[in-house]
């Protein structure tokens, strides 16, 4: 993941979900999986 800065940047990549993704797909219990986005509006 790179998360996303206020300037408009990326930050330096990160480990997350690591093995822990809840998938929220099919019963609207967890997590969304977001492609790429803009966020700012």
């Amino acid at each position: 993941m790179h998360p996303g800065r206020s300037d408009g940047t990326f930050g330096t990549a990160v480990s997350s979900f690591t093995g822990t993704f809840n998938s929220a797909r099919f019963d609207g219990d967890g997590q969304f999986a977001v492609d790429v986005a803009d966020v700012t509006g």
